[in-house]
Protein backbone atom coordinates (compact mmCIF):
# COMPACT_ATOMS: atom_id res chain seq x y z
CA UNK A 1 0.00 0.00 0.00
CA UNK A 2 1.54 3.16 -0.66
CA UNK A 3 1.67 6.11 1.79
CA UNK A 4 -0.82 8.46 0.80
CA UNK A 5 -3.71 5.51 0.65
CA UNK A 6 -2.19 4.53 4.18
CA UNK A 7 -2.44 8.20 5.80
CA UNK A 8 -5.80 8.11 4.28
CA UNK A 9 -6.85 4.93 5.66
CA UNK A 10 -6.25 6.33 9.41
CA UNK A 11 -8.36 9.28 8.39
CA UNK A 12 -11.39 7.12 6.97
CA UNK A 13 -10.63 4.35 9.94
CA UNK A 14 -11.25 7.07 12.16
CA UNK A 15 -14.27 8.17 11.07
CA UNK A 16 -15.86 4.50 10.67
CA UNK A 17 -15.02 3.47 14.38
CA UNK A 18 -16.83 6.56 15.82
CA UNK A 19 -20.06 5.90 13.93
CA UNK A 20 -19.81 2.09 15.18
CA UNK A 21 -19.01 3.68 18.51
CA UNK A 22 -16.18 1.26 18.40
CA UNK A 23 -13.85 3.64 20.95
CA UNK A 24 -11.31 1.15 21.89
CA UNK A 25 -10.36 0.85 18.09
CA UNK A 26 -10.38 4.91 17.86
CA UNK A 27 -7.91 4.24 20.99
CA UNK A 28 -5.58 1.79 19.17
CA UNK A 29 -5.65 3.70 16.19
CA UNK A 30 -4.65 6.84 18.14
CA UNK A 31 -2.68 5.42 20.59
CA UNK A 32 0.53 7.44 20.01
CA UNK A 33 -1.05 11.07 19.51
CA UNK A 34 -1.34 13.56 22.77
CA UNK A 35 -4.82 15.19 22.18
CA UNK A 36 -4.79 18.53 24.16
CA UNK A 37 -8.40 19.61 24.18
CA UNK A 38 -9.82 23.13 24.39
CA UNK A 39 -13.24 23.46 26.47
CA UNK A 40 -15.99 25.82 24.98
CA UNK A 41 -15.17 23.85 21.31
CA UNK A 42 -12.31 25.56 20.76
CA UNK A 43 -10.82 22.39 19.22
CA UNK A 44 -7.69 20.20 20.17
CA UNK A 45 -4.41 20.85 20.70
CA UNK A 46 -5.49 24.00 21.83
CA UNK A 47 -5.35 23.00 25.66
CA UNK A 48 -3.19 22.81 28.61
CA UNK A 49 -0.39 19.68 28.42
CA UNK A 50 -0.97 19.13 31.94
CA UNK A 51 -4.65 17.89 30.82
CA UNK A 52 -3.70 16.09 27.87
CA UNK A 53 -5.11 13.36 26.73
CA UNK A 54 -2.54 10.23 26.21
CA UNK A 55 -2.47 5.84 25.64
CA UNK A 56 -5.31 4.03 23.74
CA UNK A 57 -7.04 3.58 27.01
CA UNK A 58 -7.65 7.76 27.74
CA UNK A 59 -7.76 8.57 24.22
CA UNK A 60 -10.63 5.73 24.15
CA UNK A 61 -12.42 6.42 27.26
CA UNK A 62 -11.77 10.51 26.27
CA UNK A 63 -13.89 9.93 22.64
CA UNK A 64 -16.70 7.53 24.72
CA UNK A 65 -17.77 10.49 27.45
CA UNK A 66 -17.00 13.11 24.72
CA UNK A 67 -19.43 11.41 21.48
CA UNK A 68 -22.13 10.61 24.62
CA UNK A 69 -22.29 14.22 25.66
CA UNK A 70 -22.37 15.94 22.32
CA UNK A 71 -25.07 13.24 21.48
CA UNK A 72 -26.86 13.86 24.89
CA UNK A 73 -26.89 17.98 24.17
CA UNK A 74 -28.24 17.30 20.82
CA UNK A 75 -30.99 15.61 21.83
CA UNK A 76 -31.73 18.09 24.64
CA UNK A 77 -31.14 20.93 22.03
CA UNK A 78 -33.95 19.44 19.79
CA UNK A 79 -36.15 19.08 22.50
CA UNK A 80 -36.09 15.04 21.92
CA UNK A 81 -36.21 12.78 24.74
CA UNK A 82 -33.94 9.70 24.01
CA UNK A 83 -30.83 7.45 24.58
CA UNK A 84 -27.80 9.32 23.34
CA UNK A 85 -26.28 5.51 22.65
CA UNK A 86 -28.80 5.77 20.32
CA UNK A 87 -27.83 8.75 18.44
CA UNK A 88 -27.08 7.50 15.05
CA UNK A 89 -23.44 9.44 13.13
CA UNK A 90 -22.00 9.76 9.67
CA UNK A 91 -18.77 11.45 9.89
CA UNK A 92 -18.16 12.17 6.02
CA UNK A 93 -14.33 13.52 5.06
CA UNK A 94 -13.54 15.17 1.89
CA UNK A 95 -10.87 17.63 -0.04
CA UNK A 96 -8.41 15.48 1.75
CA UNK A 97 -5.10 17.04 0.91
CA UNK A 98 -1.90 14.66 1.76
CA UNK A 99 1.43 16.50 1.87
CA UNK A 100 4.55 13.70 2.33
CA UNK A 101 8.28 15.00 3.37
CA UNK A 102 10.15 11.56 2.54
CA UNK A 103 13.59 12.89 3.55
CA UNK A 104 11.91 13.04 7.92
CA UNK A 105 9.04 10.51 7.09
CA UNK A 106 6.49 12.75 8.17
CA UNK A 107 3.60 14.45 6.32
CA UNK A 108 0.86 16.88 6.91
CA UNK A 109 -2.60 16.21 6.20
CA UNK A 110 -5.72 18.35 5.66
CA UNK A 111 -9.79 18.45 5.33
CA UNK A 112 -12.97 19.18 6.02
CA UNK A 113 -15.38 17.06 7.85
CA UNK A 114 -19.38 17.01 7.79
CA UNK A 115 -21.15 15.08 11.26
CA UNK A 116 -24.61 13.71 10.35
CA UNK A 117 -26.70 12.49 12.55
CA UNK A 118 -30.44 11.41 13.19
CA UNK A 119 -31.97 9.12 15.64
CA UNK A 120 -35.52 8.15 16.56
CA UNK A 121 -38.06 10.82 15.86
CA UNK A 122 -35.19 12.67 14.39
CA UNK A 123 -34.23 13.21 10.87
CA UNK A 124 -30.96 13.19 9.47
CA UNK A 125 -29.62 16.28 9.96
CA UNK A 126 -25.76 17.87 9.44
CA UNK A 127 -24.50 18.55 13.28
CA UNK A 128 -20.50 19.84 12.80
CA UNK A 129 -18.62 20.94 10.11
CA UNK A 130 -15.18 22.15 10.49
CA UNK A 131 -11.45 21.48 8.90
CA UNK A 132 -8.88 19.15 10.54
CA UNK A 133 -5.08 19.50 10.52
CA UNK A 134 -3.60 16.11 11.28
CA UNK A 135 0.43 15.27 11.68
CA UNK A 136 1.64 12.33 11.14
CA UNK A 137 4.62 9.78 11.42
CA UNK A 138 6.49 6.90 9.79
CA UNK A 139 7.54 4.96 12.87
CA UNK A 140 8.95 1.34 12.45
CA UNK A 141 7.53 1.12 8.77
CA UNK A 142 3.57 2.54 10.04
CA UNK A 143 2.03 5.62 9.20
CA UNK A 144 1.00 7.20 13.01
CA UNK A 145 -0.95 9.99 13.70
CA UNK A 146 0.83 12.22 16.04
CA UNK A 147 -1.01 15.36 16.24
CA UNK A 148 -4.60 16.93 15.58
CA UNK A 149 -5.77 20.49 15.30
CA UNK A 150 -9.75 20.75 14.71
CA UNK A 151 -11.32 23.73 13.35
CA UNK A 152 -14.98 24.32 14.12
CA UNK A 153 -16.96 26.43 11.50
CA UNK A 154 -20.63 24.81 12.11
CA UNK A 155 -22.29 23.64 15.32
CA UNK A 156 -26.38 23.40 14.75
CA UNK A 157 -26.90 22.54 18.76
CA UNK A 158 -26.13 23.98 22.02
CA UNK A 159 -23.02 21.99 23.56
CA UNK A 160 -20.60 23.47 26.07
CA UNK A 161 -22.43 27.21 25.67
CA UNK A 162 -22.09 27.41 21.71
CA UNK A 163 -25.15 28.92 20.19
CA UNK A 164 -28.04 26.63 17.89
CA UNK A 165 -26.95 27.75 14.60
CA UNK A 166 -30.31 29.44 13.25
CA UNK A 167 -31.17 30.28 9.31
Amino acid sequence: MDDATSISNIISLFARHLDERDFASVGALFSEIEYRASLGGSGYDGGDPATAVRGAGSVAAHYERVVTEINASWLESLGVPGDPARVRTRHLFDNLVIEIDEGSETARASYYGTVQAWADGVPLTTRYMGRYFDSFERRDGVWRIVRRHQAHDYQGYAHQGLPVARG
